[in-house]
């Protein structure tokens, strides 16, 4: 089965004022983070709500890489506002944390615990209630506003961990100014983040013709903009491509689920600190060096415009400007923990061992 229920709006979000009323919502909680107040999204959306009749409450607290901890805070004040409309603006983070506000806030006591927090949402039984969530992206790589997947930070067993239930944005509105103002570090770290969707979707276990169409045409349009995200030239052209790749990334993981390069950086953003983009862009080359199917990593380098995995990796790096550094030890402890998700192993259509992971680790150090 294939299905996208989001509704996407590209351009300026005023054109489509109409689409900010929201029946039978009189209260919208905005779950933000600082930056939405700089960029200009946070006041146009919370002007085009209030012009609809609506009260705006706004978190701007959302952490990076948001914990149970700091969703459960938002969630609690969204519960005493009554809330009936919830907003993420910006980018991974807050549109993650959204859907995990909503689920609290729409079936807890406004009084509940963490504890009951961490309980309720990695619970796999239903939780019945759903209010509507809207997406507001200012990067372009993290595809939340396009899947059902929300990914928190969960201190006790030191990671992040994707909720298993899933929630759809019922909107999403693109617009390519609110990303103008991305500090060169997260353009292009989010960039990397759509491209290894875009390439983990294509060499998934799950693809298939739908995602194989959707991936080729977003690594095709990445490509396109290759060259702007390494000389930090990115115009409106390039930020509203990036955008829509974004998006198109979200679908093709929606259908396929991520997969390696994913559950392995999640080891690097917890303990070392790399940003989830960065970490997965780069794991990407030595993954699809360690993938069985030739044709299809070779097909991903020839959309690409490049000749081979070195390329790639150097291209990569050069855009991160980050490197991967662990001890054997480290490789060790964080292989064991990617190696110990059987359903994120299933992603990938060939057996995998946690020494063939050591080695996507240790080969995207040198």
């Amino acid at each position: 089965m294939f299905h996208i229920p989001t509704k996407i709006f590209t351009g300026e979000p005023k054109d489509f004022s109409g689409e900010f009323a929201c029946p039978g919502a009189r209260r919208a909680f905005i779950v933000t983070g600082k930056s939405s107040a700089a960029n200009g999204s946070l006041l146009d959306v919370k002007g085009l709500l209030e012009a609809n009749g609506t009260e705006v409450f706004v978190f701007d607290a959302t952490e990076e890489n948001p914990s149970v901890e700091n969703v459960a805070a938002a969630a609690r004040l969204a519960a005493e506002a009554r809330a009936e409309l919830f907003v993420g603006i910006g980018g991974g983070s807050p549109l993650d944390a959204v859907k995990a506000v909503m689920l609290l806030a729409a079936n807890a006591e406004k009084n509940f615990c963490d504890a009951d927090a961490v309980r309720m949402l990695y619970d796999p039984a239903p939780l019945c209630k759903r209010l509507p969530v809207w997406a507001v992206p200012t990067t372009a790589g993290t595809g939340s506003e396009t899947t059902p997947f929300a990914i928190l930070t969960l201190h006790g067993k030191q990671t992040k961990q994707s909720m298993p239930h899933l929630v759809c944005m019922e909107k999403a509105f693109l617009c390519e100014r609110y990303t103008a103002s991305m500090p060169r570090r997260i353009a292009s770290g989010t960039a990397a983040d759509a491209l290894a969707h875009l390439a983990e979707g294509y060499l998934s276990s799950r693809a298939g013709p739908l995602t194989d169409a959707m991936a080729e045409g977003g690594i095709a349009s990445f490509s396109q903009s290759m060259d702007a995200l390494a000389n930090n030239a990115l115009d409106a052209e390039h930020r509203s491509r990036l955008l829509s790749v974004s998006a198109l990334a979200g679908m093709v993981i929606t259908h396929t689920k991520t997969s390696l390069p994913h559950q392995m950086s999640y080891a690097l953003t917890y303990n070392k600190k790399i940003p989830h983009g960065e970490a997965c862009g780069l794991l990407l080359a030595e993954f699809m060096r360690f993938h069985a199917n030739k044709k299809r990593t070779g097909r991903i380098l020839n959309l690409l415009g490049l000749s081979d995995l070195d390329e790639l990796k150097k291209y990569l790096r050069g855009i991160l400007h980050t490197r991967l550094d662990l001890s054997r030890e480290e490789t060790a402890a964080y292989s064991a923990a990617a190696a110990a998700n059987p359903e994120r192993l299933r992603a990938h259509p060939y057996p995998v061992t946690e020494k063939d992971i050591a080695g996507i680790y240790e080969r995207s150090m040198s």
